[in-house]
């Protein structure tokens, strides 16, 4: 009995130990349990944060550079423009700069007369400020984009929040997908990259760029960026069909049927007027001549004349056209204030066509040189302008060129090739007066690139190559140690004298040299020593401008003129004649 009690009170005992064991281990097991949750949650939102997608938004007015609400991002050549469109008048304005570098270079802004101008075949269309068609901003010129398309073939979209525009005006082949699902264009080909616009299932999407597992496009609302491929489908290629709400302008010209053969005569004075029968006497095939007669005369647009009535009558008697020639050579006259004034042209352009009319000329050649960057636009508009009463009239309209280099790009011959009716190289003077070398006047390769690179901006049938009859005579004497320490550039001083043929070749006999033929300049060449001078001359002559000619005849030249009637031996023009 003593014994049953005490094993019943251990058992009892026994159980309350336990369930103060457990009781203790409830928490701490809690705890391992909440650790594991915490553990594993952690687990799940990496991983989740890992391969999930993002869903923050680009602060587009940082994508697009917007800082005012009246800008417009501007995407032209799928690239965005670092330039901003303006939204006035709920009106898109575009830079002048970016019409006339991407658009449409026909038209033209009067800073002056405060005159948007837009040259046609038959008119010029003027807009002033009072039109809204162009407004000034901050120094800079905008078009409005809708009064830019009535004379462009372009389209564009306008779109907001943010305010972009995205411009089409190039029309070819194009790289477009299918979107298969709901999906993120974003600002770089990363899941975690902010989204720049949403995409929905059917949307089409231009291509731009394909990677392993992104793709470049442009959305349907004008943005460029990245999608997955596994988005996209159906890549193809299509033919875009272009805008051709506006019809090319057409240039009725006033080229002749046979090759030109123009002599420059110049005429310095009235009474070299009368020297018109000395000059054609042994000419061969000549049917255009060209008087050096007006000049500008003034800052007003105002020209002087020599000009002779009797003379374009005499002329026109033996058979030749009349194309009075016009320079801006007065020192006292600036070319650029002239032309940069709407006003001051039309100046010009009336008494121009008036000495034409007065005189019953065939055709007027403009000679203006020496035009600085600047007046490059407004002489192209100059040459628009002109074209006009000229095509009217029917008078041809000519224009003289320096060979096409870098720095004479301005002259925008282009531009002339649609409205003039000839453009005429001037093919020489590759060494000139003021050279700090000696050379030749017109090497063949000169020759060469001067009429290549013309064509690729003006139509064979309106290029005139103009050929020397002119040699420079070079004289090369040492410099003194203080002249090169001055400027060691170049160790000789060089001076030259402009002669012609036979005198050139007079001088060479005169101390018994023979030319030799130079292969790199399609010359004969000569030197000799002069008391302490190296005298060179690379000449003009028969050969010369036999392989001028070849490369006239080869590339299909509308003609040739000749600087200057006079200058040149009776035989050339038999060399000149084989190839017209």
């Amino acid at each position: 009995m003593v014994t049953f009690m005490a094993e019943g009170k251990g058992r009892k005992k026994s159980k309350r130990v336990r369930r103060r064991i457990i009781r203790r281990l409830i928490p701490i097991m809690v705890a391992l349990v909440l650790i594991a949750v915490v553990i594993v949650f952690s687990a799940a939102t990496g991983l989740l944060q890992k391969y999930s997608h993002s869903t923050e938004k680009a602060d587009l007015n940082e994508y697009f550079g917007l800082e005012e609400e009246n800008e417009a991002a501007v995407l032209l050549d799928n690239a965005y423009s670092d330039e901003k469109a303006i939204i006035e008048n709920d009106r898109y304005y575009i830079s002048y700069s970016m019409v006339k570098d991407k658009l449409n270079d026909n038209f033209y802004f009067d800073s002056n007369e405060k005159l948007l101008l837009y040259t046609t075949p038959t008119e010029t269309i003027r807009a002033d400020s009072g039109s809204n068609e162009f407004i000034e901003r901050n120094d800079t010129v905008y078009l409005a984009l809708d009064y830019v398309k009535k004379y462009t073939n372009l389209e564009y979209n306008a779109y907001d929040t943010p305010n972009h525009l995205e411009i089409k005006y190039k029309w070819g082949t194009v790289n477009r997908a299918d979107v298969t699902k709901n999906t993120q264009v974003r600002l770089a080909p990363d899941t975690k990259s902010p989204v720049l616009t949403e995409a929905a299932s059917g949307d089409v999407v231009e291509v731009l760029d394909s990677q392993d597992a992104w793709t470049q496009v442009k959305s349907a609302d004008g943005y460029l960026g990245y999608m997955e491929n596994k988005m996209l489908d159906n890549y193809r290629e299509e033919q875009e069909n272009p805008v051709m709400n506006v019809a090319d302008m057409v240039f009725p010209s006033q080229t002749r049927d046979s090759k030109i053969c123009l002599g420059w005569h110049q005429v310095t004075n009235e009474a070299a007027n009368g020297t018109l029968t000395d000059v054609m006497a042994q000419t061969l095939g000549v049917n255009v001549i060209s008087p050096t007669w007006f000049s500008l005369s003034d800052n007003e647009g105002h020209i002087s004349s020599i000009a002779s009535a009797s003379y374009v009558q005499q002329a026109h008697e033996m058979g030749l056209e009349v194309w009075g020639l016009a320079d801006n050579f007065n020192p006292e006259t600036d070319t650029y204030e002239v032309l940069s004034y709407t006003s001051k042209r039309a100046v010009l352009i009336q008494e121009l066509i008036g000495k034409a009319g007065e005189l019953q000329l065939d055709g007027i050649n403009v000679d203006f040189e020496n035009l600085s960057t600047e007046t490059g636009d407004h002489f192209a508009q100059f040459i628009r302008e002109l074209s006009i009463p000229c095509r009217e009239r029917g008078i041809v309209l000519s224009v003289d060129n320096y060979v096409p280099k870098e720095y004479t790009e301005h002259y925008n011959r282009a531009t002339q090739g649609k409205f003039a009716d000839y453009v005429i190289i001037m093919g020489y003077d590759e060494h000139y007066a003021g050279s700090k070398e000696s050379g030749s006047v017109a090497s063949v390769d000169f020759v060469r690139d001067g009429i290549e690179q013309t064509l690729k901006d003006v139509p064979a049938e309106k290029v005139i190559n103009a050929i020397p009859f002119y040699t420079r005579i070079w004289k090369e004497t040492a410099k003194t140690q203080a002249e090169l320490e001055q400027d060691s550039t170049y160790t000789m001083n060089v001076t030259s004298e402009a002669v012609g043929m036979a005198a050139a070749e007079k001088l060479i006999a005169d101390h018994g040299v023979t030319a030799q033929w130079d292969d790199m300049a399609a010359q004969n060449y000569a030197e000799f020593q002069l008391d302490n001078a190296l005298v060179k001359i690379w000449l003009e002559d028969e050969a010369s401008i036999d392989v001028k000619m070849q490369l006239i005849k080869n590339n299909n030249l509308a003609g040739v003129a000749c600087w200057k009637l006079g200058f040149e031996k009776s035989s050339v023009w038999e060399v000149i004649q084989k190839y017209l």
